[in-house]
Parts: structure tokens; sequence; C-alpha cells
């Protein structure tokens, strides 16, 4: 199945999948032709959200404390604004 492509036709604003999903080819750049934010779960580990970082995530939803969520946010807007 093409999530992107699936999601996009039924209207939703943005895909939430595992982590794990980035890993197979093309869905990254599937979600970004389809214009699709990439809320990542559940990312855990400091390597995975350094791999989530990396790959260009929007959200990445986590137990860890406010401050990693805060990071990317922060980091995201700056590369927004240049």
């Amino acid at each position: 199945m093409d999530a992107p492509a699936y999601g996009k036709r039924l209207g939703v604003d943005a895909l939430h999948p595992i982590y794990a999903h980035l890993q197979h080819p093309g869905f990254l750049e599937q979600c970004r032709e389809e214009k699709l934010p990439l809320h990542v779960w559940t990312v855990n580990t400091k390597e995975r959200f350094r791999q989530m970082e990396k790959a260009g995530v929007d959200v990445v939803i986590t137990q860890f404390s406010g401050y990693t969520i805060l990071v990317i946010v922060w980091r995201k807007a700056l590369w927004k604004a240049k």
C-alpha cells in the first residue's frame, strides 16, 4: 500500500507512523511529495531521535522529557526561518 498517497486521498493532515516505517525505501520521499508531515512514534533512544532528526521528520513522539521535543521543534522553526 502507498500510505502517503492513500492518506492524501483521504484528506489527512499528517501521517503518524512508527519510526521503523522510515526504513522502507521511498517512504520519506513519498510523504514529502504528498506534502504530508510526519509525526513519528515512539522514539525512546537518543540514537533513534538523532536518526529522526537527520531524516527531517516533523514531530517526534517520545517518552523522553519535553526537552527532546522542544529541541526538534525549535530547530525546525530555525530552518524554516532561513
